[in-house]
């Protein structure tokens, strides 16, 4: 059996004023067709979104079922990080 764990990270940004989410979102956007299919490394974003000013924790662990019927399949952990 082959093991394969999916995060998902997700987080709110403050209330945004109309200048600086038109500024995230025109970066953004810039970098998604820019770098598409390579996508934003995590420190471009993390320079995008000021991301060193959340504490994230997982909040949810959904374990597959691990019946072993088939050793050659994939069993997906999914782990939820909040900010």
């Amino acid at each position: 059996m082959i093991h394969k764990i999916n995060f998902e990270i997700s987080f709110e940004t403050n209330v945004l004023q109309e200048q600086d989410y038109a500024e995230i979102m025109d970066v953004i956007e810039a970098q998604m067709k820019k770098n598409h299919p390579d996508g934003i490394p995590f420190d471009e974003f993390a320079q995008i979104v000021p991301l060193k000013e959340f504490k994230f924790h997982p909040t949810t662990i959904q374990y597959p079922d691990l019946n072993w019927d088939d050793e050659y399949s994939i069993k997906e952990t999914k782990i939820e990080i909040k900010a």
